[in-house]
């Protein structure tokens, strides 16, 4: 028989083995007492890989499931923040050299940034995670000179992530996850950028699909147009 238990830290296994006599009656026993700390870690790693991989693959079947811009950020959005669980998750979309706020979730912290501001190309997290291309964390966002913007402090939020939405080399958007306690988002930072990398694709797509849409729309409005000017 085994019991697993913990200490500290430390993982511990203890093993009985019963100990017998020449006439099979048992007359004691053997504790013996392993450390399978990293078996365990091993373990919990490979458990959370299985539980991260399942929720990337349900997450881009709902993406892909959707065509249309506003629905693809919709689902981004709440599928997002289910599966990591922030206490609120961000998209905004890159106009020129501006980031607009597109939408947030839970929707009951809205009027918490009903006055946020435009946020510009290369200010604050938001902005320098589209200037440099590249995921930005802080754990601490009063005391990390990169966030040089109030309207998140005010509403209380603590740890931050930004998460650049990429088009081949351009920057189309920012995915932003926020805690109003303490956490280490990059220790996620993987997960997270495998998440926005399936929003990207989706989001090109669906950009492609309303393009698409609005040039056949275009097309026969001049259409009718040409053969009202025929007929008179």
């Amino acid at each position: 028989e085994s019991m697993i238990f913990q200490e500290n830290d430390r993982w511990l296994e203890v093993t009985v083995d019963p100990i017998f006599d020449s006439h099979k009656e048992m007359t004691g026993a053997v504790h013996v007492v392993s450390d399978i700390t990293e078996r365990k870690r091993a373990e919990d790693e490979l458990k959370q890989q299985s539980l991260e991989l399942e929720a990337i693959n349900s997450f881009g079947r709902s993406l892909s499931s959707k065509l249309e811009l506003k629905d693809v950020l919709n689902t981004a959005l709440k599928g997002i923040h289910t599966v990591v669980e922030p206490d609120i998750t961000f998209i905004f979309i890159r106009e020129c050299d501006k980031l607009i706020l597109s939408n947030l979730h839970p929707s009951n912290t809205k009027s918490k940034f009903l006055d946020i501001p435009e946020h510009r190309v290369g200010e604050c997290i938001c902005g320098r995670t589209v200037k440099e291309k590249k995921p930005m964390f802080s754990i601490d966002i009063f005391k990390d000179i990169r966030c040089t913007w109030n309207e998140c402090k005010e509403a209380g939020i603590k740890s931050f992530a930004a998460l650049p939405i990429m088009n081949k080399d351009e920057v189309i958007g920012v995915i932003g996850l926020a805690s109003h306690t303490e956490r280490d988002f990059e220790k996620e930072a993987k997960f997270l950028e495998t998440m926005v990398g399936q929003v990207s694709v989706t989001m090109v797509n669906a950009q492609l699909f309303e393009s698409a849409n609005q040039e056949i729309i275009n097309r026969k409005m001049a259409e009718t147009e040409l053969m009202e000017e025929k007929i008179f």
